[in-house]
């Protein structure tokens, strides 16, 4: 909950276990703050989060309310092994909301039986006006590792390689169900075209395969699922060009919208469009 206002704090019972400092922490997480009894509370909160060089935590946060009323963050920050500890900051990426603002969170690791979980506290980031502290719980089934290409594609792949650069989610785009279908995507050079190569990719099934972009567009058309887990763009740049970083822009239409990104991804970052399905 973003509201500076008070919190009571509900204790939760400690599992029997030990640190998971062998687990991932890589996944999707699902969890919720404590109760407040004041302030809107999210009903739902989803925490995103890639792991990189074994400790650098890259991925975001998503709070949805009721009302159709939603905040996503991008998320920076460790992993410490040692300490079976999480780190990380958020920086905004969109919202509905009149008021926000940013976290960080900082949680323990723990293993349960089948499940792993993540607890501890988020203040805000920036303490100069108000610093209200909140708990916070995400849990995961321990095999739910997201952020990795198909299990097909071999670790010593270059595939792989590139699929597993530090992702940079730029945009977010919340859909109806009557958008999941027929949505169109044209992808063009941004600005001066300077021999810039890209592959797509959605949810790590190949859509577009090292194709240089120019003034006329990369097109193709995407019929999405509603499942248990968000839908991904992933742009990935196969060279620099002659001005890095390697541009693109990437207009999607649906039967209701219509967005323009200006993408930005190089050789160790992939730029990343995520859909996701609004009530």
């Amino acid at each position: 909950m973003r509201y500076p206002l008070p919190a009571f704090i509900f204790s939760i019972l400690l599992p029997n276990n030990v640190h998971a400092q062998t687990q991932s922490v890589s996944g999707t997480w699902n969890g919720n703050y404590a109760w407040s009894i004041n302030g809107m509370q999210p009903y739902n909160v989803q925490l995103d989060i890639s792991l990189y060089n074994d400790s650098v935590i890259s991925g975001t946060t998503h709070l949805y309310y009721g009302n159709n009323r939603y905040e996503h963050h991008k998320i920076t920050g460790f992993y410490y092994a040692g300490r079976a500890a999480v780190s990380f900051t958020e920086s905004l990426i969109g919202t509905n909301l009149a008021y926000i603002y940013e976290v960080t969170y900082k949680m323990k690791l723990y293993s349960d039986k089948d499940k792993l979980i993540l607890r501890g506290k988020w203040k805000p980031a920036n303490t100069s006006f108000y610093s209200p502290v909140h708990t916070v719980r995400f849990t995961k089934v321990k095999d739910s590792i997201a952020h990795l290409p198909a299990k097909h594609i071999s670790t010593t792949d270059p595939l792989y390689q590139k699929l597993n650069r530090i992702p940079d989610v730029q945009k977010i785009i919340e859909l109806s169900d009557p958008e999941k279908d027929s949505i169109k995507i044209d992808i063009y050079d941004n600005g001066e075209i300077d021999g810039d190569i890209i592959s797509a990719f959605l949810d790590d099934t190949c859509i577009i395969n090292q194709k240089e972009i120019s003034a006329k567009p990369l097109s193709f058309t995407l019929t999405l699922k509603k499942t248990g887990f968000n839908h991904k763009i992933k742009l990935v740049a196969e060279n620099l060009g002659a001005i890095p970083p390697n541009t693109a822009l990437m207009i999607i239409t649906t039967s209701k919208n219509r967005y323009e990104l200006r993408l930005s991804s190089d050789l160790q970052k992939n730029a990343l469009v995520e859909f996701f399905f609004t009530e």
